[in-house]
């Protein structure tokens, strides 16, 4: 799923954000075994949940700077649902 800048959501196991060329892989970071589960995002930042896996209810959120493909982690949870123009959710999470 294109998410605009060069970036995109790769829905198939394990599901990451990559950025072109070359489909470099953004999110998850580093050699973990994490997965993206939900992406928010509009024309300058991408908000990314991570979680260890599908039966995990443990979460890391991210924050993707499509300008300047900076990084971070946030430590407190991102509420504000109504600056996002578009949203993706993984089925399997959200399913239970």
């Amino acid at each position: 799923m294109d998410l605009g800048n060069g970036y995109f959501y790769v829905q198939d196991y394990p599901q990451g954000i990559c950025q072109n060329p070359n489909r470099r892989i953004v999110l998850p970071i580093g050699e973990c075994d994490d997965i993206v589960i939900r992406v928010r995002y509009n024309d300058t930042i991408i908000v990314a949940t991570c979680t260890p896996g599908y039966y995990s209810r443990d979460t890391s959120v991210y924050t993707i700077n499509k300008l300047t493909g900076n990084i971070q982690l946030n430590k407190e949870p991102i509420i504000d649902t109504g600056k996002y123009d578009k949203e993706v959710r993984n089925r399997y999470w959200y399913s239970k």
